[in-house]
């Protein structure tokens, strides 16, 4: 399911509406996406120091 609401939201569904396609909240789908987020920064920011060093 999390990878749906990524790909719902990639292609620029609003949270709302990605919580009425997969039946979550609409506060559970911004948990979800704010999550994949903030991995995919952390990850960007460790390979920026590996690349750094």
């Amino acid at each position: 399911m999390k990878s749906r609401i990524l790909e719902l939201r990639a292609v620029g569904l609003t949270y709302a509406q990605i919580a009425a396609e997969v039946g979550l909240s609409t506060s559970r789908v911004g948990q979800i996406v704010k999550s994949a987020e903030t991995r995919a920064l952390i990850e960007q920011i460790r390979a920026n120091s590996s690349a750094d060093r």
